[in-house]
């Protein structure tokens, strides 16, 4: 498959996608780092700009084909890189404007959770994260305790033997 690296172009995808994720998956175990060296992690990501340009431009040739007359057009490697600069960071801008206001009303803060604890433990150690408006929190904990007393073993049905 590497052998045809400049040759061909569904190679150079191959070898430049492994670049990219190589370089991304040393940033990644290195930001684990206890004590992360800023200049290297700038270099990093540096690299990691440059592998991802080669990535998405290797990509929009590959899709540069003679045998398909409908990709073989200028505007198919225009419209990929074009589609990767513009198309990608306003995805997640869109997204972390999204995430910043929330779910609205069915905010994940806001929605009944049953809070129950384990078995052989009391209920004193049952801490809620946050008590919700719509029920209070003694209501969750009594509607858990009938939900694990509906799922007691006593309660299940036995398998009959036939």
């Amino acid at each position: 498959m590497f052998t045809g690296v400049g040759r061909s172009p569904l190679s150079t995808e191959v070898f430049a996608a492994v670049i990219f994720l190589a370089l991304a998956g040393v940033y990644w175990l290195y930001s684990f780092a206890e004590h992360p060296r800023v200049g290297l992690q700038r270099g990093l990501l540096a690299a990691i700009d440059v592998a991802i340009v080669a990535f998405v431009s290797s990509v929009a040739f590959a899709y540069n084909v003679d045998t398909i007359v409908t990709w073989s057009l200028p505007l198919v490697p225009a419209s990929l890189i074009l589609n990767a600069l513009f198309g990608g960071p306003l995805l997640a801008l869109a997204g972390f404007a999204l995430a910043s206001r929330g779910l609205g009303a069915a905010s994940t803060a806001e929605l009944p959770i049953a809070y129950a604890a384990p078995e052989g433990a009391s209920k004193a150690h049952v801490e809620p994260r946050k008590a919700s408006k719509a029920q209070p929190t003694a209501a969750r904990v009594s509607r858990a305790a009938a939900v694990r007393a509906s799922c007691s073993p006593s309660r299940r049905r036995r398998a009959r033997p036939t």
